[in-house]
């Protein structure tokens, strides 16, 4: 049984502004967040807020790799997972 996944207004403007193939590698982490959110996440770092999880990951494009995370947490009943926000750094070849 999966979580639902809902994002924060700020999530969802930050995901709307990634271009397309970046956009679909991210949808489909954030479906194999949904199902199995412990073993995708973990507790933050520095310089990152403490509180909730993060789950962070690379994908490689042909002109660049992408790292991106994510910040999320447990919504009410445990029931849903929350995103709040995401990191993304581009590095060119």
């Amino acid at each position: 049984m999966g979580y639902a996944v809902a994002l924060t207004r700020k999530a969802a403007e930050e995901f709307a502004a990634f271009p397309f193939d970046l956009a679909g590698v991210v949808d489909a982490h954030l479906g194999m967040l949904g199902d199995h959110p412990l073993r995708h996440g973990r507790k933050p770092y520095f310089p990152f807020r403490p509180g909730g999880l993060m789950s962070e990951f690379r994908h490689e494009f042909e002109d660049r790799t992408c790292y991106v995370r994510v910040f999320l947490h447990f919504g009410a009943g445990e029931s849903s997972l929350v995103l709040t926000g995401f990191v993304v750094q581009a590095m060119g070849r």
